[in-house]
């Protein structure tokens, strides 16, 4: 039983108690003296809530682990002030005094801080989490001077996979890109399979028409605001690379198409720089590693416009480029000695939050780009993560970043810093997941591309 003085176990044989108090000189002593919540997991390890941390009681080794606030680990104990606690499956929810409310997942000893963030309505309505009660999937939790917040637990992925025996299904498993068209559906590239079309509000497979079947393999399919499909090197009408005609496409390498607010088209290659056409002329203005003034490198995985109208383009190996409409030149950002550069030159994604700061998923970690400091700030690079190198990025509307990696998806707190992993166990596709294969969608739902088939779950 908990007291305001310590932990007390009570003996039935004998009728007596064994008292456990803190003890500053043994680690292992309990946590602190007044215990709020006790509760026991499935390998019954009891779980000891304190006002001064959260202590984990081994009752065969009869000692204590201790779990407290670092204030360098964003995925620490947001507070040691702890005042209600419950076990839900795997996890731990911890209420604070005044940092919110934590999740702490029993397999990976991790916590993942649940905040208040004054710019969003629906994020938890105060720090000051003094109950918390959990029934049929939903987490209930009262806030001091915030009433009760409804928490939905487990999100929900479903994942699709290639099925031999529907005739109407998913056609290959390797998913290469997504787009979304006008009235809500799913267009998917693949590899093998051509392009699939997926209807997602009932969770089936369209046909895709017979032009668009006659490509096999599919690196990118964009649709733009004109209804023309482009798909990887191939439109409707063909644009291919021609040696004669500096006028053509600059290589048949196809990685990035892009449509900005002006209806321009952005074409970044594998090899060949980015391309800019022109739809009037059927022209293509090239921008190569072959003239000092552009690009620092001629593989571009993604173009982004942000809200002034300036276009950001992600390479692979020459860093984050930005282009001059005016003067037609790149401004370049590379890693370099300097803490405050960007950690590495493969910029897989780039989105542009509400204040004005970029952030840029890489091969080694996530960075918050501050323009007019022109200084980055890097996150994920910790040993603790199982994978870093990620390959695509979708914002969940709210103040989460989704990453997809060689080794799961990820989901980033940009307001707290924190941070969780999800993998196959969740219900993901596959551990793998493809580079540039990803998508937000107007309904909110995400999309992840893998090597086996795709995972798809709303954001809302």
């Amino acid at each position: 039983m908990g007291t305001w003085n310590g932990l007390s176990k009570f003996d039935r044989q004998t009728h007596t108690f064994k008292n456990y108090f803190p003890d500053p000189s043994n680690p292992n002593s309990l946590a602190g003296n007044r215990v709020r919540v006790i509760t026991e997991d499935r390998n019954s390890n009891l779980w000891i809530a304190t006002w001064n941390g959260l202590s984990q009681f081994d009752p065969e080794n009869n000692r204590f682990h201790n779990y407290r606030n670092d204030p360098a680990d964003s995925n620490s104990l947001s507070n040691n002030n702890i005042r209600s606690m419950i076990l839900d499956d795997n996890r731990l929810w911890i209420g604070t005094y005044s940092d919110g409310l934590n999740v702490f997942d029993l397999s990976t000893k991790r916590f993942t801080r649940v905040r208040n963030n004054p710019y969003d309505l629906k994020s938890l309505s105060t720090d000051r989490v003094f109950s918390l009660l959990s029934a049929d999937d939903i987490v209930w939790v009262g806030c001091s001077d915030g009433g009760v917040n409804k928490l939905v637990l487990d999100r929900k992925f479903t994942s699709f996979k290639k099925d031999i025996t529907k005739s109407q299904w998913l056609n290959s498993n390797s998913i290469t890109s997504f787009c979304e068209d006008k009235s809500g559906i799913i267009w998917i590239g693949t590899l093998g399979g051509s392009v699939n079309i997926f209807d997602s509000k009932n969770e089936n497979f369209q046909k895709a028409p017979q032009f668009l079947r006659r490509f096999s393999n599919i690196f990118t399919i964009y649709k733009d605001t004109e209804g023309s499909f482009w798909l990887g090197n191939l439109d409707v009408e063909q644009y291919t690379f021609n040696p004669s005609d500096s006028f053509s496409i600059s290589l048949n390498q196809i990685q990035e198409v892009y449509e900005d607010r002006s209806g321009m088209i952005w074409v970044g290659t594998y090899g060949g720089g980015l391309n800019i056409f022109d739809r009037k002329e059927k022209k293509f203005e090239r921008f190569t590693l072959a003239d000092s003034s552009s690009l620092r490198a001629d593989f571009i995985h993604f173009v982004y416009e942000d809200r002034k109208g300036s276009i950001w383009i992600g390479t692979e190996g020459g860093g984050l480029n930005l282009f001059d409409r005016t003067s037609k030149t790149f401004k370049k950002y590379i890693h370099s000695d300097n803490t405050s550069s960007i950690s590495n030159n493969f910029v897989r994604a780039i989105f542009e939050d509400s204040s004005g700061y970029l952030w840029l998923a890489t091969n080694w970690g996530l960075n918050k780009f501050d323009p007019i400091q022109n200084s980055f700030r890097v996150y994920l690079t910790g040993r603790d993560l199982s994978s870093n190198h990620f390959e695509g990025m979708a914002w969940d509307g709210h103040h989460s970043l989704w990453l997809s990696s060689k080794d799961g998806v990820l989901c980033f707190d940009m307001f707290t810093g924190s941070y969780h992993q999800y993998s196959t166990g969740d219900g993901l596709s596959s551990k793998e997941f493809n580079n540039d294969a990803f998508l937000r969608a107007s309904d909110g739902k995400i999309y992840f591309g893998s090597i086996e088939g795709f995972t798809v779950f709303s954001s809302r």
